[in-house]
């Protein structure tokens, strides 16, 4: 019994020295010591206009902010733009879910992962614009929507989303 008890104490040691949330500049991530990433999480009702960060700072120790997180501003009605650097290649799940007041996009070219309901009930999202030089994902013929380049289908769009005749999927 005490030897589980030692082992499950350092497991969750590890689990928890791997993955820890921090708040820096209004902000909160979940940062990864193994590989010095970070992922913005949910931890408030973030609002206005947020820029994400390429890198943060925390203990003097550098991390590159690399996924939007599930849920992170999900339910965040007061979110007007966001800004999201090029260091971003995940946006997963639900992460802008009910943003009410997002009006616009700008998928950065680093984006390779894009997951369900990103975008789901927000009903003022006019533009989405993917970087020219996203070799995953595109917005082409002005369409406001991230079409996947690879295997041409429309996957996610907004209210003035215009699906083009090249799509096939």
């Amino acid at each position: 019994m005490k030897k589980r008890l030692t082992l499950f104490s350092l497991l969750l040691f590890f689990t928890m020295t791997a993955m820890a949330q921090t708040l820096v500049d209004g902000i909160y991530y979940n940062l990864n010591g193994s590989d010095n990433t970070a992922g913005v999480t949910s931890g408030t009702e973030y609002s206005g206009d947020i820029v994400i960060p390429a890198s943060i700072s925390v203990d003097g120790v550098d991390y590159s902010v690399t996924a939007i997180g599930v849920d992170a501003f999900k339910y965040c009605s007061g979110l007007t733009s966001i800004e999201i650097p090029n260091s971003v290649t995940s946006i997963e799940s639900a992460s802008f879910a009910y943003c009410t007041s997002l009006d616009s996009i700008y998928i950065p070219s680093q984006v390779s992962e894009i997951g369900s309901w990103v975008f789901a009930h927000c009903d003022s999202l006019s533009t989405i614009i993917v970087a020219p030089d996203n070799s995953i994902f595109d917005s082409r013929d002005n369409c406001n929507g991230i079409i996947e380049t690879n295997t041409n289908t429309f996957i996610l769009g907004c209210k003035t989303s215009k699906i083009p005749d090249s799509i096939t999927g």
